[in-house]
Formats: structure tokens, C-alpha cells, sequence
């Protein structure tokens, strides 16, 4: 078995955006400089919940680790008795995975891992409308905190 040294090489953006075309409902497509992507489809978790159109930015010249962030662009997440849903960055970025982790790595495709995943977060973010209750798991995150953060951006 062949021995890689450093750092297995991430999915060109190229491929990442085709696969995109071809696997996911696409709406619009864009990438830049070959180290931006982005891109809107429409995401419907289930039969009987709404249609999402969301988008997904995805940057690699970063001198982090690249990661994608996912925006609900329509509709827009609701607050359920005055409280955004759980296990967001803010007020319309889901959060998908453990960020510090290796859940998601530059050598995923977007079109099999955020995507899917996202639609899974919009399931669980349905329930949590009719319910109260998040059902999706994951590590906690301190919602009242992106409440509040949210709230004086508005004011």
C-alpha cells in the first residue's frame, strides 16, 4: 500500500462544482479563482416538509481548514416562542458537524456530505417547529447566546 507524506490533497473545486450539477438540484453555480464556491439548489427533506433553497459557500484559500458554511436563504428559519432552533451558527447557518473533528474533510464531496446533510438538519429543524423538542443530536451549542447576538445586530 502506497505511503502518502503530508497532507492528502482536497477535491478540486472543479469537480466539486460539477458533481454539484450533476447530483444536486441546482439553482445557480459559481466558482472563483478556483478557490470559491458557491452554490444555490433546493433541498426537500421530506414529503411532507417545505422546499429549502440553500446556499453553500465554500472557500479553500483560507489559512484555516477549508470548511463550507450553509445559509437558509428561503424561507428563512423561524424562532418557535421567541427562541431560535438549536444547533446553528447564526441566525440562518445550520450547523452540519463537529467543526474541530474530521467529520467532514476537504477530500469529502459537498454533493454527498453537506447537502444530505443539510437536508437531514432541515428534517430535525421541522420537528423542532412542531415539537419543541431537537431530535437531530449532536454536541450542545449555546443557542440563547446566537439568540442574543442576533437580537443587538438587529437593534
Amino acid at each position: 500500500m502506497p505511503r502518502f507524506h503530508g497532507r492528502p490533497k482536497a477535491i478540486p473545486m472543479a469537480v466539486q462544482a460539477a458533481t454539484l450539477r450533476k447530483h444536486r438540484e441546482t439553482l445557480a453555480l459559481s466558482v472563483e479563482r478556483s478557490s470559491l464556491l458557491r452554490w444555490r439548489g433546493r433541498v426537500t427533506p421530506a414529503d411532507f416538509t417545505e422546499s429549502y433553497i440553500v446556499e453553500v459557500e465554500y472557500r479553500s484559500d483560507t489559512r484555516f481548514v477549508p470548511r463550507p458554511r450553509v445559509f437558509v436563504r428561503d424561507p428563512l428559519l423561524r424562532l418557535r416562542n421567541g427562541c431560535g432552533c438549536p444547533h446553528r451558527h447564526g441566525d440562518q447557518e445550520p450547523c452540519l458537524y463537529f467543526h474541530l473533528g474530521t467529520e467532514w474533510t476537504p477530500r469529502m464531496l459537498l454533493a454527498d456530505t453537506i447537502v444530505p446533510w443539510t437536508s437531514r438538519w432541515l428534517y430535525f429543524y421541522e420537528i423542532w417547529l412542531a415539537t419543541g423538542e431537537w431530535m437531530g443530536g449532536g454536541i450542545a451549542h449555546d443557542a440563547a447566546k446566537a439568540d442574543a447576538k442576533s437580537r443587538s445586530r438587529r437593534n
